[in-house]
């Protein structure tokens, strides 16, 4: 009797595992460094992520005042990178000389391999040593739009110092 038993709950157990589809978790956990980052200095920006790494392209880094110095992050085991494929994107980059020193948002956005924004279910912000400092997911709607699926783009800001 105790043999059946632990062949069903193996099985059990096997199709709860196996057969039941998990939803995706999404993190992201973004860095620059050195904090705070010097003018004409050299800094590294990296941005991990996890989820279906497979749906991602690449991370940019957009300054929220001045676009045009938008940084893109890559996997790839270059540019700074040191592993491919790990999820952990990386860029490196130099203040130009003119900038003003002061805080600074960035905004770091995960695309995926068509070049859009990535649109996810919900995902998790971490800080520099891991710990959740924010929960995204779509807002609850009412009535018709409540029974379609919805999801929110795959972004989050950080605040840098420039000296």
């Amino acid at each position: 009797m105790l043999l059946r038993f632990s062949q069903a709950g193996a099985l059990l157990v096997a199709v709860m595992a196996f057969g039941c589809e998990q939803p995706v978790k999404w993190s992201i956990q973004q860095k620059i460094d050195p904090d705070p980052v010097k003018i004409g200095k050299k800094f590294v920006a990296t941005c991990k992520v996890t989820g279906d790494l497979e749906q991602v392209g690449w991370v940019s880094a957009v300054p929220i005042v001045a676009p045009e110095f938008t940084m893109e992050l890559k996997d790839e085991g270059t540019e700074g990178d040191e592993k491919k494929g790990d999820g952990v994107f990386t860029t490196t980059g130099t203040p130009p000389a003119e900038a003003e020193p002061g805080l600074y948002e960035i905004e770091f956005v995960v695309y995926d391999k068509d070049g859009d924004p990535l649109q996810v279910p919900a995902f998790t912000v971490l800080d520099k040593d891991g710990k959740v400092t924010k929960e995204e997911a779509p807002k609850e709607e009412e009535g018709e739009a409540a029974k379609e699926p919805k999801t929110v783009e795959f972004s989050s800001i950080i605040t840098v110092t420039l000296e």
